[in-house]
Order: structure tokens, then sequence, then C-alpha cells
């Protein structure tokens, strides 16, 4: 995933942020474009980064102990649709993508968190999401002609509808 720094997200809409809208970190670039969507988005009513009241378990394929797992986002829309999502690379979210070992194992612990995920999402009325950056950034070939000063466009708003909506 692209920069793992972690970095602090103000957003413009604090009060669509459901906890600390000073305390919000984003571990990734790839968070942070997210956390800027959903801060603009009119289709977004809450959202919230990594949610740990959901108290969320599963049990490690790698040392078979019992561990937490908080999605990147919980949101709310417009709508009253709920999801939780979580960001992650291709070759951590694909097997056939995981070029070595280490992405292997990463797919195989991520494949038990997304099970308890979607557990617990079903039991609070909201769906489970994955999304990689194939959903994150639209390649140059793949959109309208516009300007070729680069060679990818971040599209995040796409990602921000709820499933079961259509434009």
């Amino acid at each position: 995933m692209s920069s793992a720094r972690p970095q602090q997200f103000i957003p413009r809409n604090p009060e669509k942020y459901a906890g600390d809208p000073y305390k919000i970190i984003a571990r990734s670039s790839w968070e942070l474009i997210y956390m800027r969507a959903l801060d603009q988005s009119p289709l977004v009513s809450k959202w919230v980064s990594e949610p740990k009241f959901l108290n969320i378990s599963y049990q490690s394929p790698i040392d078979k102990k019992v561990k937490q797992y908080w999605p990147d986002f919980l949101i709310v829309y417009v709508s009253g649709e709920k999801e939780l999502v979580e960001i992650k690379p291709l070759k951590e979210a694909s097997l056939r993508e995981a070029k070595s070992d280490y992405d292997k194992l990463m797919f195989a612990q991520n494949v038990m968190k997304w099970q308890a995920a979607q557990r617990v999402a079903k039991m609070i009325g909201a769906k489970f999401r994955l999304v990689t950056e194939a959903q994150l950034f639209v390649s140059k070939a793949k959109q309208p002609q516009r300007s070729r000063t680069s060679k990818s466009t971040v599209k995040p708003l796409r990602t921000l509808k709820p499933r079961g909506t259509r434009k």
C-alpha cells in the first residue's frame, strides 16, 4: 500500500465524523484519499475510522491466537445504509495477486479478518466491502480523454455509493 506513515486528517465537515474529528489518523495515503472522499461526499451522513467499539475477533491462521480487528471505516449513508470498509492492496486481497510468501500469509490472515467482519456487519445491519487500488484509482487508459499530465486519477467517490444504488 502507498505510504504507510500515519498522518493526521482534519475534516472540512467535522460534524460528519462520529468521533473526535481532531484525532483522525490515516495509516496510509490510500486511507487519506478515502477519508477526504467520505468527508466531502453528499451521500455520507456519518463515518468513523477504525471503529474499535465493534470488537471484531478472529483467529489468526498464522499463530492460532484470537486477535482483534478493526476495519478501516464504518460509514452510514444518508439513505440509512451502513457499510464496513477495508482498504487493502490487491496483493493482500487476492491470492492470485499475492507474489511473495509474505503476501500469501497476509492474504490468509485477511480472509479470517474479513469473515469475522462480515459476521459483525450482518449483526449490525451493514455490509462489508473491500476496496483496493482497482476501486480507488482509474488508469489513464480507462478514463475519458482529459489531461495527459498524470498516469492515474483518483476516483474515490465511485466507491462511496452504497451497493444497490444507481447512477
